[in-house]
């Protein structure tokens, strides 16, 4: 088994893909499991079979990193109240300025269309989604 603590915080993308490029190989050749931590889901989509999101040291979400990716949307448009939203998904986090609403929630299998479609939202890739 072999443990790595972000192992790549501190390099450039290009690095950081070879570096899990390298650790793909190992796991292929010798068949070890690896344990990763990092605030990259994007780096993590590439590399993992399975996700624990922890916060203050409480497992948060756990199961196949696809399946988790897949069912987080970050949303995004003018200000307003969230309440529209909840009634379709979860919303696990929401941040407010002045003219804006960021939602990161969880898609519960639907397609919402009402917050994106009335209002402007953008909606972040899924693997955005996470990472924020």
């Amino acid at each position: 088994m072999l443990l790595l603590d972000e192992p790549v915080a501190s390099l450039d993308p290009l690095a950081r893909r070879e570096f899990l490029q390298s650790v793909m190989e190992a796991v292929v050749e010798t068949g070890m499991t690896v344990i990763l931590s990092s605030h990259i889901v994007a780096d993590l989509e590439r590399v993992c079979d399975h996700l624990v999101i922890l916060s203050h040291a409480r497992t948060q979400l756990v199961g196949p990193i696809d399946e988790i990716v897949a069912s987080h949307r970050l949303l995004t448009g003018p200000r307003t109240d969230p309440a529209t939203v909840e009634r379709v998904h979860d919303v696990i986090r929401e941040s407010h300025t002045e003219r804006q609403t960021t939602l990161l929630v969880r898609a519960n299998g639907h397609a919402y269309l009402g917050y994106g479609a009335t209002n402007g939202a953008r909606r972040a890739s899924s693997r955005e989604a996470v990472a924020r």
